[in-house]
């Protein structure tokens, strides 16, 4: 106890002497000693018991008071302090400013690290240390644009950035003031605590430094691939620095160093990048104004060379030379004799959007590039060029959807976007076929799974517009209804005035479409749209007709009159300008009650002498539009109860 107690004297003189290695050994041969459970007290007086415990309770606190110093030469030594300034301008960003200073020098550090060491304190310090010094230095750098001042008489670096910031550094910006951090690290410390500090946060590091700096600096364009050899190889040299000091591990076959692995193969993260681009390109195409369009003229044809790969290069245009089969032929099970028409390769005449012709060039200098590329890049840029056409199926309904919903000239331009898009993809990959790098890419070069899909989806999007007016058009007629359903009250005579403005606003709205649409929609689709909607009004009109009991005569004339003014004036929406093949006359194609409508006028204008000749007994005009009960429905709603409509509707069988 005598010598312990001298032991412990002079651990306490080297704690105060600042010797703290010696300190720590001897107060670690003292614990080993007054801590042995093998010490048997129970043969001593109770003084010396007591004065055992005693001792033990001393050398205890000893033992924290050695921590304590520890701790406080480690903080001393080791200072990464963080400071934000908030900016006096409303709405602007703060500055943030971390300072790393290291307060010993290497002999002094090394000899604070053994005795943390002896006193298992050494870990938690370096994690402690090594987890402030990634978060509060080493991330920050990496991502913010920072300005690094070295004051290396202090041993001390600076670091000052600005909050919320958006635009990435540059990769060469990062590596000079990485460069600066570790020239004060490599400067005070030595390689095995800088291993061990490396060993805890280099992991995490390098990973931060590729995610966020070096993804970035690979470029997404072949021309600029060259760019990058620089930033390749001063990332090579850091990491190199970082190895031979210790922050980084050795390279070896089991254990590649990421950052170096990753600057060597960018391949992968180059295809990443050149199709984000594209796609990145392609949504923004996407999202441009839809009614800024150019015509598309029905006399454009395929080129030479499309055409050979279609049909056979001695094919002329609507005649074939059976005396020799081709290759291209056999392959599409070309009938020989069978005469293949011009117009199979052409595109209606009508209007598209100017983006949807920026998009397929696009599409087409994405495959010139597969063309010239590696076969596994190849393959991306070719699936990135189908992605464009389903992309544009599922972002153009969507960004749009407002003016879609809103405005009749969109949705058509809209229709024939989506069925532009699917004719170039029929053709789009033979072209391209041929020259790429290897026959199983050569397989991913079609499109002509995407055809039905943009073709549906155009479809769609016109159709819900087609509903839309058929509502609107009904809801006019709906008041028109009202007015008839009032007409044979006794005071209700005559159909009061709003019944002519009802149908004039109806062709009002037709001659609106007819403006929008005529030269947006191919010829033949714009009729069968105008004529749907045309169909529904005169079918409307025809069926509640029918559906009247009491007609006055008055009103008969009246509704004979409005009838004929829609008779006179919708056939014009059928005609196109600049087109003759259209005419007024295009109504009886595309309007299939449009004859039931007229017969229905006339009706409402004969006599029943009249009536019974139109019938015809069941073989006249009027018996091929009505059915014997809808003819004398109208003659008893028409005429009073006489001999004469009693015979007349006797011979209607």
């Amino acid at each position: 106890m005598k010598r312990a107690n001298e032991d412990m004297l002079e651990a306490g003189c080297l704690l105060d002497d600042g010797k703290y290695l010696l300190c720590a050994r001897k107060l670690e041969a003292l614990n080993s000693v007054v801590c042995d459970t093998s010490i048997d007290l129970s043969s001593c007086d109770e003084e010396r018991a007591k004065a055992f415990e005693a001792l033990k309770v001393e050398l205890t606190m000893l033992l924290e008071k050695l921590h304590l110093e520890l701790g406080r030469q480690w903080d001393a030594a080791f200072k990464i302090t963080e400071e934000t300034t908030n900016s006096t301008t409303r709405g602007a960003a703060g500055r943030k400013l971390v300072t790393l200073q290291l307060g010993m020098s290497r002999e002094e550090l090394k000899h604070l690290t053994e005795a943390m060491h002896s006193t298992e304190l050494l870990e938690f310090r370096v994690n402690r240390f090594a987890l402030r010094l990634l978060n509060l230095v080493l991330k920050p750098v990496v991502r913010h644009h920072v300005v690094v001042s070295e004051d290396l008489d202090k041993h001390a670096v600076k670091i000052e950035w600005q909050d919320n910031q958006k635009l990435r550094p540059q990769s060469e910006d990062v590596f000079d003031s990485l460069a600066k951090v570790f020239k004060l690290l490599i400067q005070d410390l030595d390689n095995e605590l800088l291993s061990q500090i490396g060993s805890r946060c280099y992991e995490s590091f390098s990973q931060t430094l590729v995610d966020e700096c070096l993804r970035h600096a690979v470029p997404s364009t072949k021309e600029e691939l060259p760019l990058f050899e620089p930033v390749a190889r001063s990332t090579e040299a850091f990491v190199r620095q970082l190895i031979q000091h210790g922050f980084a591990p050795e390279e070896v076959d089991t254990n590649p160093c990421p950052i170096i692995s990753f600057v060597r193969d960018i391949d992968d993260t180059f295809a990443e990048k050149r199709v984000a681009s594209i796609l990145e390109t392609a949504r923004a195409i996407m999202k441009e104004d839809l009614h800024n369009a150019r015509t598309v003229d029905e006399t454009k044809k395929l080129t030479d060379t499309e055409f050979a790969v279609l049909a056979d290069k001695k094919l002329k245009l609507g005649s074939l030379d059976t005396t020799e089969a081709s290759p291209e032929l056999e392959e599409l099970g070309q009938v020989y004799g069978f005469s293949v028409h011009d117009s199979l390769f052409r595109f209606p005449r009508c209007q598209v959007s100017a983006h949807v012709f920026k998009l397929l060039d696009l599409v087409n200098s994405t495959l010139e590039e597969s063309c010239a590329s590696p076969p596994r890049l190849a393959a991306r840029l070719i699936c990135v060029a189908r992605t464009i056409f389903q992309l544009y199926r599922d972002v153009m309904p969507i960004f749009h959807r407002d003016v879609l919903a809103r405005f009749p000239q969109h949705c058509a331009l809209a229709l024939t976007n989506c069925m532009y898009l699917a004719y170039e993809c029929s053709t789009l990959g033979f072209a391209y076929r041929q020259l790429l790098p290897e026959a199983q890419v050569a397989e991913l070069a079609t499109f002509a799974d995407i055809i039905a899909p943009l073709r549906t989806e155009g479809r769609r999007i016109f159709q819900r517009q087609l509903q839309e007016q058929r509502q609107q058009l009904r809801a006019v007629l709906s008041q028109l209804r009202q007015l008839l359903d009032e007409q044979h009250q006794p005071d209700s005579a005559a159909l009061p005035p709003r019944a002519e403005q009802c149908l004039r606003q109806v062709v009002h709205q037709l001659r609106h479409l007819r403006q929008v649409w005529q030269h947006v929609l191919p010829s033949h689709v714009y009729s069968r749209a105008i004529g749907l909607l045309l169909d529904a009004v005169v079918d409307e009109l025809t069926n509640h007709t029918l559906a009247l009991e009491d007609i006055a005569a008055d009103s008969a004339t009246q509704m004979a009159t409005l009838f004929a003014f829609v008779e006179e004036k919708a056939p014009e929406i059928f005609v196109i300008d600049d087109d003759d093949s259209s005419s007024r006359h295009d109504v009886v194609r595309f309007v299939c009650s449009w004859q039931r409508f007229k017969e229905l006028i006339f009706v409402l204008n004969a006599s029943l002498r009249e009536i019974e000749d139109r019938w015809a007994g069941g073989k006249g005009p009027l018996a091929v539009e009505f059915t014997a009960e809808q003819v004398k429905q109208l003659v008893r709603a028409l005429f009073q109860n006489t001999d004469r409509r009693a015979a007349v509707l006797s011979r209607i069988k």
